[in-house]
């Protein structure tokens, strides 16, 4: 893949949807933090999970311009994650750090664990077949989050 050539067709198909996210890319490239949010280690915990997002969404973004669109979509997991994690340690600065729930932070890394052991939300059948997650699942996740 290294080196793969765009393939113009994929760009034509979608100009509005690659110029949004280029854009965005852009965006959070001229607006990068040049420090943690912080001067703690929580702070420094964002802001190397903004560093893994933004190398993420990148690499997502190569991958749809060269013709990997289903293995670009397989990215944004990672990058929910990484905002859910973001979100936690923000709200959580003390504990963040040393908490295996809902996060397992190790050395420079953060993961997400369980959102739904984790938060107590429970997805139904039918929220997934149709695409929807309702408010009585998102309310209790923004309260929690932020």
């Amino acid at each position: 893949m290294n080196g793969a050539a765009i393939v113009p067709e994929i760009v034509a198909a979608f100009p509005e949807q690659f110029a949004a996210a280029e854009a965005l890319r852009d965006f959070a490239k001229a607006n990068r933090p040049e420090a943690p949010p912080t001067q703690d280690e929580a702070g420094v915990l964002i802001l190397r999970t903004y560093t893994r997002s933004s190398k993420t969404y990148n690499a997502s973004l190569r991958l749809a311009l060269v013709g990997y669109g289903a293995q670009a979509g397989m990215l944004n997991r990672s990058l929910f994650e990484d905002m859910i994690v973001a979100h936690w340690i923000r709200r959580n600065p003390d504990t963040a750090p040393r908490s295996p729930t809902p996060l397992s932070v190790k050395g420079t890394s953060c993961r997400f664990c369980d959102l739904e052991g984790a938060y107590s939300l429970r997805v139904e059948e039918e929220e997934v077949s149709n695409g929807r997650f309702g408010a009585h699942r998102r309310v209790p996740l923004r309260d929690r989050l932020g």
